[in-house]
């Protein structure tokens, strides 16, 4: 991977590759803002998207991609730790594929064109379109609270707090109140002080990857700090209980690690929460659900940039207190070591081979690249593998030993007592 420092805070990557045959760049704004803004950012993500200055009707915008052989740009909001990102992605076929020497430089102007030149930029942005986009964004925000399993979760989260909160406070009622000139104004606030890496992953010349950025993508100087990881400092236990007409009860838990990505012993927390229940073979699956029949689903997810385990389930409200301690039991088990080597095993082949085939996405490399240059733990893909292979039960032991639970969020079936 070649890195150019094309201005300060701004750096372009280069992956030279023919493993695949379209060309991708990702472009990855980066800020740490805490303000409660996702609603915001995410009708942002729909305006630049849908228009720009030059094709500004859908028509417009269609007839280009057509043009282009189907090539792709699209914008998203995450959040991964602290690090507020904005992510600009563009596919589009290698340019030698489709006889077309033009096609590349044609991606940069595509990529200027929407992301440089919005709408609002030559004139007044349409209220017609604007409210339309923003009924769009409210029936997103409606699908996803009518799902109990995504809403119990943004329940939950918005309770933990920290950053995790941050992400889930998307509201139908901050929608309402959002003017154009709110986004013009988180726009200019990303656009000119984020930290921004532009990565370009294909078989390109890295020499006109160098023009083609200092001509579209020439971003000025910006002396924003860049942080990613941290590690949640919730001390205090919360537990509630929300009541709503659904077909299951919903029981989100939220423990505190004390361990992140940064932590050398990080890769033994990742086989850990393996054995315990992200896979079909992990022990909350086995024994609360395959064995006993008390869940619908069961699930753990660690969030290594936040220093947070999640495990969510679906149950009759009979099964809470039960299902409860059982899980308590199975992590009692991971941090005794009291399983199976045959499970530990598996697990590391699993993930090994899950961590092959990230080599094998453009998105993947990209990530792993960016991640690495942002909080620079040397942590490749392949170092990985390497780590993965290395861990042993001693080792999961001591990098669960200081997990604490400090949040347990039950969305309770209403209908049960007749409510």
């Amino acid at each position: 991977m070649e890195i150019v420092k094309i201005n300060e805070n701004v750096h372009l990557h280069i992956y030279n590759t023919d493993k695949f045959k379209d060309v991708s760049i990702f472009i990855e704004f980066l800020d740490n803002s805490n303000k409660h803004d996702q609603t915001l950012r995410n009708l942002l993500a729909l305006m630049l998207e849908d228009s720009s200055s030059l094709y500004n009707s859908k028509q417009a915008v269609s007839n280009l991609f057509n043009k282009l052989y189907g090539g792709g740009f699209s914008i998203s909001f995450d959040i991964k730790g602290c690090a507020r990102l904005m992510e600009v992605r563009s596919s589009f076929v290698n340019g030698k594929y489709v006889d077309d020497n033009k096609l590349l430089e044609k991606q940069f102007k595509v990529i200027n064109e929407f992301l440089l030149r919005p709408l609002w930029i030559d004139k007044e942005y349409p209220k017609e379109l604007f409210e339309e986009l923003k009924e769009k964004l409210r029936q997103d925000i409606s699908v996803l609270n009518d799902r109990p399993s995504s809403y119990s979760n943004k329940k939950a989260d918005l309770l933990y707090g920290e950053y995790i909160g941050i992400k889930a406070d998307m509201n139908i009622s901050d929608l309402e109140s959002i003017q154009v000139s709110d986004v013009i104004g988180l726009y200019n606030e990303i656009i000119n002080k984020s930290i921004i890496n532009i990565i370009v992953i294909g078989d390109v010349d890295s020499n006109d990857i160098k023009k083609f950025t200092k001509l579209y993508l020439n971003f000025e100087n910006r002396s924003s700090t860049k942080e990613m990881v941290y590690k949640s400092n919730r001390s205090e236990f919360i537990e509630k209980e929300e009541k709503k007409k659904i077909g299951q009860t919903i029981l989100q838990l939220r423990y505190k690690t004390n361990k992140n990505v940064l932590d050398s012993d990080f890769p033994s927390m990742i086989i850990g929460n393996g054995i315990l229940g992200t896979l079909p073979t992990s022990l909350l699956f086995q024994e609360v659900r395959e064995k006993r029949s008390l869940c619908y689903s069961i699930s753990s997810i660690v969030y290594g940039y936040d220093g947070i385990m999640k495990i969510s389930t679906g149950i009759d409200y009979s099964n809470l207190k039960t299902v409860k301690e059982l899980i308590s039991l199975q992590i009692d088990k991971i941090k005794t070591g009291d399983y199976d080597d045959s499970l530990l095993e598996t697990t590391k082949k699993m993930y090994i081979n899950v961590y092959r085939s990230n080599s094998d996405s453009a998105k993947s490399i990209m990530w792993d690249e960016y991640r690495n240059f942002i909080i620079n733990d040397g942590m490749s893909i392949e170092k990985m593998i390497d780590e993965f292979k290395k861990v042993s039960k001693a080792s999961i032991m001591e990098s669960f030993k200081n997990l604490e639970l400090v949040e347990c969020y039950v969305l309770r079936q209403a209908e049960e007592n007749n409510e």
